[in-house]
């Protein structure tokens, strides 16, 4: 879809979307199909009581039907993406996000049942994929919800393509999943909480970060011809840049408060559970620096590299986790990420820097120029709020709110380009910007 931005392929991308929306359709229908019929089977090995019994093969049905609504739902988010409307998309989520929450409250509120949350999960996710197809077609008729004939000849082609970025999507997530499970194997049950309590922060930035490069899928897929390495080089530049702005001081005050962090979460902070966040923090790190690399790769369909990587990354990690946690305890299993995150993340910049016709040692300053005042500022910062602030909540919170401000300041001032300013500028001037208007409409709506 991005591709065909650039492209006179619109009618060509038109009827691939749709044969992939009857795959998308058909996968909806089978999964929605094997969950209504997996709740005859486990219904009498739950041990459910006599009432739950009875409406037990409902709920799997509307499990069902609430997933292949999901399915429609995935591939139209897809398409928006495609179409590099990140508003769209991000505004329908958050949207359908709450309107399913409230509709949850409301419901457990008023007593009823877990068959109406079911039904309202159903009806919430269907509205989401409807209103979802709706403004796609508004925004690209050719792109309008239609199913009919299903062409295997047009899905067949980009088949490899699309299996290699699920075995690679489920290489990236088994590397920090499979991590406490080999803790609790190694060291015993009792190791799993410290070290799920200790990554938790950190892994939660991960998405964060990750999703500053999101955009970089469609725009590289968009200008991925070969005369355009200039343009691909430049978004990978940028990409690079803005991962590393977002990234840098989260990152930087997780691991300066993270005693404070722990003492005020579970009670105590043990320097093993330190150790442990401070390193997972680096590997988070690292993952986000390499992220655009990783989306650029994609974009421009190397995904065999990214599968081999990514394998390698998760088969390293696995390996050197078992040999260093019995020396090291739970901290061997963060080394064991960490190490060969940063393998990973040099192999991932190497390649997309040889793909760019650039080097690493070129590409990386250019990133990071600027930057080191807002880093110093930001450190000094996160020092001297620390040791003037009390334990607890109010402290780390104190700690990374001032520190944030003086780096978002010392940013601007000093180490922002001319085209960042712009943007800067754009974005505090949103909510005047899109206030008074509005403030005008509803003085206007009162008159009348």
């Amino acid at each position: 879809v991005a591709a065909s931005l650039a492209r006179a392929t619109r009618g060509e991308t038109a009827r691939y979307v749709k044969a992939a929306r009857n795959a998308y359709f058909l996968v909806g229908v089978a999964g929605a199909i094997l969950i209504a019929v997996l709740g005859l089977p486990l219904q009498g090995g739950l041990h459910l009581s006599p009432p739950n019994q009875k409406i037990a093969p409902m709920v799997f049905v509307l499990a069902g039907v609430a997933f292949l609504a999901d399915r429609l739902l995935t591939f139209t988010m897809a398409v928006l993406r495609g179409l590099r409307r990140f508003d769209t998309s991000n505004g329908l989520a958050i949207i359908w996000a709450l309107w399913r929450a409230f509709g949850f409250i409301a419901l457990m509120k008023l007593g009823t049942g877990l068959l109406a949350v079911m039904v309202w999960q159903a009806v919430a996710t269907w509205a989401a994929a409807w209103a979802g197809q709706t403004v796609v077609s508004k925004l690209q008729a050719e792109f309008r919800f239609g199913l009919g004939r299903f062409d295997w000849n047009l899905v067949r082609t980009h088949l490899p393509f699309g299996i290699a970025s699920q075995l690679t999507t489920i290489a990236e997530v088994m590397i920090w999943q499979m991590v406490p499970v080999v803790v609790g194997l190694v060291l015993g049950p009792g190791w799993i909480a410290p070290f799920y309590i200790a990554q938790r922060f950190p892994v939660a930035l991960g998405p964060i970060i990750w999703s500053t490069a999101d955009a970089l899928f469609p725009a590289v897929s968009q200008h991925q011809g070969d005369g355009e390495i200039a343009r691909t080089r430049e978004i990978l530049e940028v990409g690079t840049r803005w991962t590393i702005v977002v990234a840098l001081p989260l990152c930087l005050v997780l691991t300066a408060i993270a005693p404070e962090l722990l003492q005020a979460w579970v009670g105590e902070a043990r320097p093993a559970s330190v150790l442990v966040l401070r390193l997972i923090t680096a590997a988070v790190f690292m993952e986000g620096v390499a992220a655009p690399s990783f989306q650029m790769l994609w974009g421009r369909g190397e995904v065999r590299t990214l599968l081999i990587v990514s394998s390698s990354l998760a088969g390293a990690s696995l390996v050197l986790s078992l040999a260093l946690l019995p020396r090291l305890g739970m901290a061997g299993a963060a080394w064991g990420l960490l190490l060969p995150m940063l393998l990973a993340a040099v192999a991932y910049l190497c390649v997309a820097s040889q793909v760019c016709q650039t080097r690493l040692r070129d590409l990386l300053p250019r990133a990071m120029d600027g930057l080191l005042l807002p880093f110093l500022a930001c450190l000094v910062t996160t020092i001297a709020i620390q040791r003037l602030s009390r334990p607890g909540w109010t402290g780390v919170i104190t700690t990374s709110l001032g520190s944030g401000l003086v780096y978002l300041g010392a940013f601007y001032y000093s180490g922002a380009r001319k085209e960042e300013l712009v943007l800067a500028r754009r974005v505090l001037a949103a909510p005047l910007t899109l206030g008074y208007p509005a403030y005008k409409r509803l003085r206007h709506s009162l008159a009348r």
